[in-house]
């Protein structure tokens, strides 16, 4: 996510993660703790004036 997120050197209105449940076909828990530590990332880019907004996409 911060990858992605630092790759444009200006301001992102929105960021939706898209389809996150794929990559964890059938285990609530891992797929919980990735958007989990997603949101991390995504409420840390909102608090540096990087990103205006998030959510997911499915």
């Amino acid at each position: 996510m911060r990858w992605q997120t630092g790759r444009n050197r200006e301001r992102l209105d929105l960021v939706l993660p898209h389809n996150p449940e794929r990559a964890h076909p059938r285990d609530r828990p891992a797929l919980h703790r990735a958007v989990r530590e997603a949101f991390v990332v995504l409420e840390e880019a909102v608090a540096a004036g990087h990103v205006a907004g998030y959510g997911i996409a499915t």
